[in-house]
């Protein structure tokens, strides 16, 4: 069982550059930019719209459209078939969108009906659950690809799924195309019409953008884990608490362990009408540009309920490893009392598909997970005192499953490792010897009895040069959110590789360990046999050449932990939450499938003499005196911001660092003044806070749909149970 670390000592202040911070300074930045084109965009949408209404209007509905459509009371067709979302308008025609569908799938069915029938994945009427493939033997992968399938995956009325796991590079608009498969937020999320209940995290969102995707809060129950809001003070009272919102969201603000923490995991559970369950598991952040403009990506897989067959006893009740260590979290983060107040306040709380009386998700049986083949490594924010609840986490987490696993090198080789990410953290040789001996799959216990190395270990670590961000396709503009901090020295240097996409000139935002095994440098000298020792141990080789880690950890002590094996008991330091996979790679050819997976190009070309990394406070300009007002919150000396001095620092940093959960506010309504409830870190326009009703009607801009969140403490206690607790 895992436990939760004590965070009241040992606490240690990191410089980490994926500080809250900075991090969120650096999209407030993105978005700041590109809001006055956005803002071109939705003029010329609304102008190309009004143009395509007037044109319609002056013509009589066409005859393939009049069977399925009538008059309305505007003289557009009113569509006769809801459930199949109605005629669609280009220019003057209108598309019968039901008509469409029933076509789309005759022809489905009859392409189904010349298959054979052994090879036809058994599907049912969209608002029924998808049956499991009769046969469990595992798919056909892509070439060089464990995570891929070849085969058209099925689907069911909410998308296309992925019983056995899917890993895939974002769709990017820009950068060069190749025949790689990649994941759009549609396609992760999936029909948002078919979702019946929404648990999702991310570090950083856009309201008005994932309201593309996503359905409304108050259709749809949603949780939603998120870091708290505000700065550190109020940070700290808002941690560990959940805040129902009036949209149909409660936000669960987990527990920070000092002012540093960032709640950095970027996941989703999606239920669906169909019954069907998806996992996603994300380097990418709700925010457009990290699905659109820069490099991440996505792992999902489905699970779908298994056959009745009476009720679960026993060990068939119990869960496995990967669901196991989603339940602690939700028990952790206190999801059940968040699933527990939707199911009574929310307008389809009654709909909810998993129970929530307590928190050990005992219902979670009834999916099938006998396909998992990836497993689950996480941070979770405090101090563990004493190997068994160190191994629970981080670092040690990490390398507890590559030893359970036996992910290991064999005898007479070693790990080689190479970590690409967006963010790095302070290094030191201890820290990264104990980092790379822990991967390696030692115990805690070997490891706190080795003395102290003083070289580096065969880690490189690979991050963009500054001539590398310069020569992208987006330039300094396009590498905001990247930060090397004060990892690079002169003692450093050797461990850095420049980071090139293979899509080229695009920078990265995902974050990939990669871990090979290769022989020893002493393997091949001869033996006293006269063989080299390398034949000697042939037959010695397991079936592993190596594994890969991929999720939201960056090579940090603050993502991975901090351990001090001199302290009694040895103590690990976690500043962060984070969450990822790790998955082996067979040994007959590890390489060529770290080749094909990573979004790099490998090998990765070591730094010149000349070669500096990309330090992401270059591109800031620093703030002139008369920005920095004692009436703005956000604008205090705090150095270099990357805000354009024609607008509010405070109005551009709050948009985006308090665009996640309920502080939002319209974007461009005026400098705010504080909030006279809530004190001065609230972006309230005007002297009182504002009503959901004024927030939302001036923040709407066009007719795209966009989430409204009413005041975060307007409710009263009786609606908000826990604001105070």
């Amino acid at each position: 069982m895992l436990e939760t670390g004590k965070s009241n000592d040992d606490t240690v202040e990191s410089d980490d550059s994926d500080a809250d911070d900075d991090i969120a300074a650096a999209n407030a930045a993105f978005q700041a930019e590109r809001e006055a084109s956005r803002e071109q965009q939705r003029r010329e949408r609304e102008a190309k719209r009004f143009k395509a209404e007037h044109t319609s209007s002056a013509q009589p509905p066409s005859a393939s459209t009049s069977s399925s459509s009538k008059p309305g009371p505007s003289g557009e067709a009113t569509p006769t078939e809801p459930a199949v979302a109605g005629g669609l308008k280009l220019g003057g025609l209108m598309i019968d969108r039901a008509q469409l569908e029933r076509e789309r799938l005759a022809r489905q069915a009859a392409k189904e009906a010349s298959k054979p029938a052994a090879s036809l994945p058994h599907r049912q009427q969209p608002t029924t659950t998808p049956s499991a493939p009769a046969s469990p033997s595992l798919p056909t992968r892509v070439a060089n690809h464990p995570l891929q399938t070849a085969s058209t995956p099925p689907s069911d009325a909410a998308g296309e799924y992925f019983l056995d796991g899917e890993l895939r590079h974002v769709a990017l608009t820009i950068g060069t195309s190749n025949s790689a498969r990649t994941f759009s937020p549609r396609k992760v999320f999936g029909d948002p019409s078919q979702i019946r209940l929404l648990i999702i995290s991310s570090f950083v969102w856009d309201e008005e953008w994932i309201s593309t995707f996503l359905p409304q809060p108050e259709e749809v129950p949603t949780v939603r884990i998120c870091r708290p809001p505000g700065y550190d003070a109020e940070r700290m009272t808002k941690s560990g608490k959940l805040q129902p919102i009036g949209s149909g969201e409660v936000l669960c603000y987990p527990q920070m362990d000092g002012k540093r923490g960032s709640e950095h995991m970027k996941f989703a559970w999606i239920f669906y009408k169909t019954g069907r369950l998806r996992v996603a598991i994300m380097t990418a952040n709700m925010v457009d540009y990290d699905w659109e403009q820069i490099e991440n990506t996505v792992f999902v897989q489905d699970f779908l309920e298994k056959k009745k067959s009476g009720s679960l006893k026993g060990k068939e009740a119990e869960l496995p490893d990967f669901p196991a260590q989603f339940v602690w979290l939700f028990a952790h983060l206190k999801v059940p009392k968040a699933l527990k107040f939707l199911a009574e306040h929310h307008p389809f709380g009654s709909r909810i598909p998993i129970q929530h009386s307590d928190t050990s998700f005992a219902d979670l049986s009834k999916y099938d997970w006998s396909r998992v083949q990836v497993r689950i490594v996480m941070s979770v924010a405090g101090v563990y005192k004493g190997f068994d609840k160190m191994v629970q986490f981080g670092s040690c987490r990490l390398g507890k499953v590559i030893a359970e696993e036996a992910w290991t090198p064999s005898k007479g080789e070693r790990l080689v490792a190479e970590y690409q990410g967006s963010s790095l953290g302070s290094y030191s040789t201890d820290f990264m010897n104990n980092f790379y001996q822990t991967i390696s799959g030692h115990s805690l216990d070997y490891i706190s009895r080795q003395p102290k190395a003083a070289a580096w270990p065969p880690i490189k670590v690979i991050f963009p040069s500054l001539a590398t961000v310069d020569a992208s396709r987006l330039g300094r503009n396009g590498g905001g959110t990247m930060f090397s901090g004060k990892s690079f020295s002169e003692k450093t240097s050797s461990l850095f590789h420049d980071a090139n996409s293979k899509r080229g000139g695009v920078l990265m935002h995902t974050k990939m360990l990669i871990g090979l095994f290769e022989p020893s440098s002493s393997l091949f000298s001869p033996s006293k046999n006269g063989k080299r020792k390398a034949d000697e141990l042939e037959d010695d080789k397991s079936s592993y050449g190596g594994w890969i880690y991929v999720g939201s950890h960056n090579f940090s002590p603050s993502a991975w932990g901090t351990v001090n094996y001199k302290n009694k008991p040895p103590t690990l330091n976690i500043s962060n939450y984070e969450l990822g996979i790790v998955f082996p790679l067979p040994r007959s050819n590890a390489s060529a499938i770290a080749d094909t997976i990573a979004p790099h190009k490998r090998p990765a070309r070591p730094y010149g003499k000349n070669d500096v990394p990309w330090v992401g406070s270059r591109r800031l300009a620093p703030l002139t005196p008369s920005h920095r007002t004692s009436t703005c919150p956000g604008n205090q000396p705090q150095g270099p911001q990357p805000y354009p001095l024609s607008t509010c620092v405070s109005h551009t940093m709050h948009r985006s660092m308090n665009t996640v959960c309920s502080n939002r506010r319209p974007r461009r309504s005026p400098c705010p003044s504080s909030c006279p409830s809530l004190g001065p870190s609230y972006p309230w326009a005007g002297s009182t806070c504002p009503s959901p009703s004024s927030s939302a009607s001036q923040s709407r801009r066009s007719s795209r749909p966009t989430r409204h969140r009413a005041h975060p403490e307007s409710r009263t206690a009786a609606q908000s149970p826990w604001s105070t607790r």
